[in-house]
Parts: structure tokens; C-alpha cells; sequence
């Protein structure tokens, strides 16, 4: 990136840039002056150059910033936000306040802050119970040893969030009896959106690749990265990756429902995978390939569900990574998963 960038720093950024409106997707690239990002929108593709900021004095952004510089900061305060608008340039935080000048597009968010570890309604591991729970309700009437090897979490874990859910009324019975309420399982599945989106995609998203091939385009490294899946299924006779988000739904069924012009790669890869061992693909800061860690290996699974290729992964965490999508016609496709899938899958 350009000298002096904090590419974390951008990185930890990046989700609020894609999910402000009317943003349809944000993605690094080489430009002229250094690496710039691209921000999609509803009429066409702006570009910015980055730049990033800590502990600075505010006093001389006005001074260093073009009105095509994107300023990325832990926190930017009032005095900073002044100057960048005295600049006509651009900011984000972590927190997601922002200010973009893309004419004719202006976005203007405030207020945010950054989530206390007191506000978060669930950590890691019970989202993690709840997701098991969601992929095989079996889980639910099961004993927690079961529950622990399927979410790879501690017995306390699965004990709390049992607990849990019983005092919401999301389940109901004892023992090998307790099944999912009537509305139960919907509402928990609510509550496992909010929660990965608020917890644990932060954590699992492993940042930007590109396809070793340097010269492969868009075309030449979804077929590269086709012919890895197939060497690698039937190598390891066990899902160890997968496609995500609008990149799985449009190898099922139900592919007529995406609309999406994002130039980016998705992919999820199952706990434990080391990507650029096992993937044809390098870390790299300016990318075409974008990479999660899937919260547990059962998300990878979905036997017996007719026209679902096992390239893709469950229909709940296709669903969830629309759902987490910043464009409005991707979510639209999510809700229409909804509809289109037999009760259970999704």
C-alpha cells in the first residue's frame, strides 16, 4: 500500500465501508499512484487513495490530504473530521463513522462507537454451540459431549447456552426430548445472525488472496480454484474448503436469484485449513479472492439436500453470509433462499 499504510488498519475497516449505503462492495487495487481502493455503487465505481492514521495530530490533514484520499483511522474525531472536510477528502473508523465525497454520492454516518465487551450479547463459543444446534437439531436432544465435539467448545459453553435458550423458550423438553419451539428455531436463527455478524465474522475473516497464477483474470482463477476443490475432495475424501456467500449460491438451484457485480472471489475454508498450503492462492493486499473461516467443520456439510453441489456449504451459512452482504439485491436473494428451501435447511 502507499508508504506509511496501515493495511490491518483498512482491513478492519473494510466491512463498514461495504455495508454503508448505497455501497455495493470495496475492494483494493494498484493504481497509478499506489494502491487505491474501488468503492461500487448503484451508478458505476469511485476510486480513492488510502491513506491511514495513528496518534497523528489532526492539525495537518487539511495540508496532506487530496480530495481523492480516503483517511482510515482507529478514531476520528471532531477536530479530524473538520479538517478532512476542510480538505474535500474522505474518512472511515473503526467504529464506522464516515464521511465519503464520491459525486454525486455523499455518505455521512456519526455516532458510532466501538462495542464494549459488556455489550456483546453472545462470545464466540455459544455462537458456535447455536450453530451446531441450527445444522443438526439432533444437537439439541443430544447429550453436550456431542454438542462439544461438533462446536469445538468447552462443556460450560454448550451448559450456558442450553440455558439459555430454554429461558428464552426457544426449545422445550428435557433430555433426548428437548426439541425446538414452534417459532424456536427461527428466532434462534435471527439470533446467530446478529451474533456472527457482530462477533465472529470480525474474527474468521482471514483478509485478501490472489490465484498464485499472477497472470490469471477473474475467469482463469475461478477455474484454477475449481480444479483445487476437486483434487482436494477427493484427496482428503472430507470438505477442507468451499465457495461462500454469491460465489456458492450461484452453483445451486437457486443461482437465478443473485444479482451481484462485484469483481471478488469468495471463499470459506473449514477450521484448520492453512490457505496458502492448501489453496492455490497467496496473501496479498491488492486481491481478487476474499477468505473466511467457517466457524465449525459441520457448516462445511449438508448431505442429502437434492441440487446442492458439496463445493457450497450448508444453506444456513450461504443465508448468513448474504444476509451479511452490503448490497440490498444480495440480501433480496437471501429472503428468497428462505422461501425456495425445504423447512430445516436454512
Amino acid at each position: 500500500m502507499n508508504q506509511g499504510a496501515d493495511i490491518e488498519l483498512f482491513q478492519a475497516v473494510e466491512g463498514h465501508l461495504a455495508a454503508a449505503p448505497p455501497v455495493q462492495g470495496v475492494a483494493l487495487h494498484e493504481g497509478p499512484r499506489g494502491t487505491r481502493v474501488r468503492i461500487a455503487l448503484d451508478d458505476g465505481e469511485k476510486e480513492l487513495q488510502v491513506v491511514t492514521l495513528r496518534g497523528r495530530a489532526a492539525g495537518d490533514l487539511a495540508a496532506r490530504l487530496a480530495p481523492d484520499t480516503l483517511l482510515v483511522a482507529p478514531r476520528v474525531t471532531k477536530a479530524m473530521a473538520a479538517a478532512v472536510a476542510d480538505a474535500g477528502a474522505s474518512y472511515v473508523d473503526q467504529a464506522g463513522n464516515m464521511t465519503l465525497r464520491l459525486p454525486p454520492t455523499y455518505v455521512h454516518i456519526e455516532g458510532k462507537r466501538l462495542p464494549t465487551k459488556a455489550a456483546g450479547a453472545m462470545r464466540a463459543p455459544g455462537l458456535r454451540v447455536l450453530l451446531a444446534w441450527l445444522l443438526d437439531e439432533t444437537l439439541v436432544g443430544g447429550t453436550l459431549h456431542a454438542t462439544c465435539d461438533a462446536a469445538d467448545v468447552s462443556v460450560t459453553a454448550a451448559r450456558d447456552m442450553r440455558k439459555r435458550l430454554d429461558e428464552l423458550g426457544y426449545v422445550a423438553g428435557a433430555g433426548k426430548g428437548r426439541v425446538w419451539t414452534p417459532h424456536g428455531r427461527r428466532r434462534a436463527r435471527q439470533m446467530w445472525l446478529e451474533g456472527y455478524r457482530m462477533v465472529l465474522r470480525p474474527q474468521l475473516d482471514l483478509g485478501g488472496f490472489h490465484v498464485a497464477d499472477a497472470d490469471a483474470n477473474m475467469t482463469k482463477a475461478e477455474s484454477i480454484l475449481t480444479e483445487a476443490w476437486q483434487t482436494s475432495h477427493q484427496r482428503a475424501h472430507t470438505t477442507r474448503w468451499t465457495w461462500s456467500g454469491v460465489d456458492a449460491l450461484a452453483r445451486t438451484p437457486q443461482h437465478h436469484e443473485l444479482v451481484d457485480g462485484v469483481p471478488l472471489l469468495r471463499l470459506a475454508v473449514v477450521p484448520g485449513v492453512d490457505v496458502e498450503r492448501e489453496l492455490p492462492l497467496q496473501r496479498s493486499a491488492i486481491y481478487n479472492v476474499r477468505v473466511l473461516r467457517l466457524p465449525i467443520a459441520l457448516a462445511a456439510e449438508h448431505a442429502g439436500l437434492p441440487g446442492w453441489p458439496r463445493d457450497v456449504p450448508h444453506p444456513l451459512m450461504v443465508w448468513t453470509e448474504l444476509m451479511c452482504d452490503s448490497n440490498p439485491r444480495v440480501r433480496e436473494a437471501a429472503e428468497a433462499l428462505e422461501t425456495s428451501l425445504p423447512d430445516g435447511w436454512h
